[in-house]
């Protein structure tokens, strides 16, 4: 089972304004894997919404997922 709170190195430095949006956000655009991954996609012209997840969160990469349709993951 997948717990955020086992892959945030520093939680007290997220706002509960971040979290709540991160929720309705994974909830939109990403999905959770069969191995517990937690991927999240987005257009390539809005990448900086996923570097600013990674940044906040302080985990994960950011890939390109499909040059051809211009998503990042």
């Amino acid at each position: 089972n997948f717990n955020l709170k086992n892959f945030i190195h520093d939680e007290k430095s997220i706002s509960p304004e971040f979290l709540t949006w991160f929720i309705g956000f994974v909830e939109g655009d990403g999905s959770f894997q069969k191995n517990g991954t937690l991927k999240i996609t987005q257009s390539s012209t809005d990448i900086q919404i996923l570097y600013r997840v990674k940044t906040t969160m302080g985990f994960g990469t950011v890939r390109i997922q499909d040059s051809k349709s211009k998503t990042h993951r």
